[in-house]
C-alpha cells in the first residue's frame, strides 16, 4: 500500500505540480489509484459465482487482461497527445545533451 503511495507522489514530482497542493492533488490520484481495491473483489466475486471452477478464474484473468490493455492503450494515448516519452533512460539522455545535470 505504501509503495502505491510513493508512485503517486513521484507522479507529483514529475509532473512538477508545486509542493503547496500535492495533497489537493493527490486526492483525485489516490481514488483513481485505489478504485481497483473497490471493484475488482466484485468482479472477482461475480466471476467466480457465475463459472465454475477454472472458468471462472479464465474469465477473471480475461477481465484483468482487458483493463491492463485499457490501461496501456490510455497511456500510449496520452504520450502520443503531449508528445511526451515516458522512457526515464531517453529523458536522462535528452537533459544530458541539452546541458543540464541529471540527479543520480
Amino acid at each position: 500500500m505504501y509503495a502505491l503511495q510513493a508512485t503517486h507522489f513521484a507522479i507529483l514530482v514529475e509532473g512538477d505540480y508545486p509542493v503547496e497542493t500535492t495533497g489537493t492533488v493527490a486526492i483525485p490520484l489516490m481514488i483513481i489509484g485505489y478504485s481497483g481495491e473497490i471493484f475488482m473483489p466484485i468482479v472477482a466475486g461475480a466471476c467466480l459465482d457465475h463459472w465454475s471452477g477454472t472458468d471462472g478464474y479464465k474469465v477473471l484473468f480475461r477481465v484483468d487482461d482487458c483493463w491492463v490493455d485499457y490501461g496501456y492503450n490510455l497511456a500510449k494515448s496520452n504520450e502520443r497527445k503531449t508528445n511526451r516519452d515516458f522512457a526515464p533512460e531517453e529523458r536522462n539522455e535528452s537533459k544530458l545533451a541539452k546541458g543540464k545535470r541529471v540527479p543520480e
